[in-house]
Formats: C-alpha cells, sequence, structure tokens
C-alpha cells in the first residue's frame, strides 16, 4: 500500500519552555493517551484519542475526536496550538515557511519508506465515493474533502447511526478517486495491525461494524473486521432488523439511511432496538453543512490572508525596485557620464 501524497512534517509541545521539534513518520497522527498513538501526550485524564492529524500534500488538518475544550478542526497552520491536556502542541510541514529542522528525526521501516514515497506538496481534491452496504442494499456518498471521520455520532463529520460503530470510526482521507481509511480506535486492533488501508475499487471491502466500505466500485466483501467490533449481534441479523424496520417508513427520504440505535461506548445496551427520529437525521445533515461550510470559510479566509501577504510583499518589492532605479538614474549614471566625458 501507498500513502496519500504529503511533506514532511513534524509537532512541538510546549510545556515549561521546553520547545522540540519532532518529526513524525507517517503522513497521518493520531494525538492521545494511548501507547500507538503517533503523538504521545501523558496526562491522567486524557482520553486515548483526542485528535487525528494528516499530513495531505502542504496540507495539515486536525479534528477532533472526541468532546473536548477549545476543539480545533479543518486545515491549521504552523502557529495554531491544539491545547490537549496541559500541552499546547503545534504542527508545521516543511513546505510552511516558519519551517523549522526537527530535532528529532522520524524512525521508519523499510516497508514505511516504500509506502511514503517521495515527498510532494500537491494532492488532489477528494473526487471519490464511498459505497456502503450493511445489509439493505448499496448506499453511495460523495467525499466532498479530503479528510472525513466517519462514525456513530458527534464529532464525526459523516454519521451512521445503529451500525455498531464507535463515535468515531475511522478516518476517511480521499486524494482525487483514491481513497484511505485510517482506524481510530488503536486499541481495537492487534499490536501488529497497521492502522490505515486503502480502498481499492472493486477489491475487498473494510468491514467496521455492521457495513462494508468500498471506494467508488462495489467488491467483494472482507471476512474480518478493521477493528474490534462493538456489537455483539451477526451483521446478517442487524441488516435483517435494519431492513425490517425500513419497511414501515418508505416514503420517508430517509428511508435508506440507519434508523436503529444501538449500545455505543461504555454504555449498556437498549433492551428493543427503537427507531431514531428524522430529527436526529436532520440535525446530523445540519451539522455536516455547517462544517463545510465553515472549513469553506476558514479556506477563504487563509486565501485571502496569502493574497494580502503576497500582494504587500509584491508591492514593496516593487517599491524597492523602484527607488533602487531612481537612484541609479539620478545619482549613479550621471557620475558615470561626467567620468567619462572628461
Amino acid at each position: 500500500m501507498h500513502y496519500w501524497p504529503s511533506t514532511r512534517w513534524s509537532f512541538s509541545s510546549r510545556r515549561r519552555d521546553d520547545e522540540a521539534w519532532v518529526e513524525l513518520p507517517l503522513p497521518f497522527a493520531l494525538i492521545g493517551a494511548h501507547d500507538r498513538c503517533q503523538v504521545h501526550v501523558e496526562y491522567k485524564r486524557l482520553p486515548a484519542v483526542v485528535y487525528f492529524a494528516v499530513a495531505c500534500g502542504s496540507r495539515v488538518e486536525v479534528w477532533p475526536l472526541c468532546g473536548i475544550a477549545f476543539p480545533i478542526w479543518g486545515r491549521i497552520k504552523s502557529d495554531t496550538q491544539l491545547l490537549v491536556g496541559k500541552h499546547r502542541l503545534s504542527l508545521m510541514s516543511d513546505a510552511d515557511p516558519n519551517w523549522t529542522s526537527p530535532t528529532v528525526l522520524a524512525e521508519r521501516t523499510a516497508a514505511e519508506n516504500e509506502a511514503i514515497g517521495q515527498s510532494s506538496t500537491e494532492a488532489e481534491p477528494a473526487d471519490a465515493a464511498l459505497v456502503m452496504d450493511w445489509g439493505t442494499g448499496e448506499q453511495t456518498r460523495r467525499l466532498n474533502r479530503q479528510v472525513t471521520i466517519l462514525g456513530e455520532g458527534h464529532p464525526s463529520s459523516m454519521r451512521m447511526h445503529g451500525l455498531g460503530l464507535r463515535v468515531c470510526e475511522l478516518g476517511i482521507v480521499c486524494v482525487g478517486r483514491r481513497v484511505w481509511a485510517v482506524q481510530l480506535n488503536p486499541d481495537s486492533l492487534p499490536d501488529r495491525d497497521p492502522m490505515a488501508r486503502e480502498l481499492v475499487p472493486g477489491g475487498e471491502s473494510i468491514w467496521v461494524g455492521n457495513v462494508h466500505l468500498w471506494a467508488n466500485q462495489i467488491g467483494s466483501r472482507a471476512d474480518r473486521r478493521f477493528g474490534d467490533p462493538l456489537a455483539e449481534e451477526p451483521p446478517g441479523d442487524a441488516a435483517a432488523t435494519g431492513a425490517e424496520t425500513a419497511t414501515d417508513n418508505t416514503e420517508s427520504p430517509d428511508a435508506n439511511r440507519p434508523i436503529m440505535v444501538v449500545d455505543q461506548p461504555h454504555r449498556r445496551p437498549l433492551p428493543n432496538p427503537t427507531r431514531s427520529s428524522r430529527q436526529d437525521n436532520d440535525t446530523d445533515r445540519v451539522a455536516s453543512d455547517f462544517t463545510d461550510r465553515l472549513l469553506q470559510k476558514n479556506e477563504k479566509r487563509t486565501n485571502r490572508q496569502n493574497l494580502i501577504k503576497w500582494s504587500v510583499t509584491g508591492g514593496l518589492l516593487l517599491a524597492a525596485i523602484s527607488v533602487a532605479g531612481y537612484v541609479l538614474i539620478r545619482g549613479v549614471l550621471p557620475i558615470f557620464q561626467a567620468i567619462y566625458s572628461e
């Protein structure tokens, strides 16, 4: 498997005036207290995973995976600080003008070096579809941004209720027509299992909870889940139950959406499945639309700031050239003319 295009990137942790930039080995990083987190933060009351960070081309994005104070999501700059426990974390790619050579270089295996490939600042916009099947027929959702969080509820940006998913199950990275999935719950994987997989169009699915996922084109079904499941209910039974419930609301535009409520982490399973209201589905849709608009606004703000910066730089450069030309014509040239005229 080859990862998406990315540049070198690193992180620093500011605490007690101790700042050192550490290079990250992979183009993604989980930030939290779990031992498999690429950015491991020691704090006794910190969740296992707090943020999902991605280097995609020259962009660095972060997405919160739990309820946390002062959350930040979307594209960030090198001067953006993530408050994680008592630490202030910063992330930066080598395409950033403030790039600082890492104090600690990344250690990679030969397989990881081959998977990462050459550094690249170019990453195509998302232009793929996520194909899903939980037993009620094939469903397709367009991926309209390079990073999407798939899970059961908030703060996931693509929410699927009643399919045995965790609150934040997968980080979906989309570059052009290619799609990768990163398991956001490292404790659900064996220690030697990779945390990221590519969804090959028409290939084997990625099976999480009670849903199979493909990129662009449906293919064969995996016989092993990508992460231990939450629900003990077999996927066939869950699909049948979902289908029976869906038939009660065939006229609803949300009839093909999962409408079963199952137990979430640290919560007892409900004695009987209940239908989630259309208000819940509408709330999810509003939250997703709001996230899209907020990201677009942040992107426009960043582009506007870059335009202003380059305009000011260009204006100063033009002014400097004009002053130098004026001095040359009015001051230096007359002197040479006077010298050679004698």
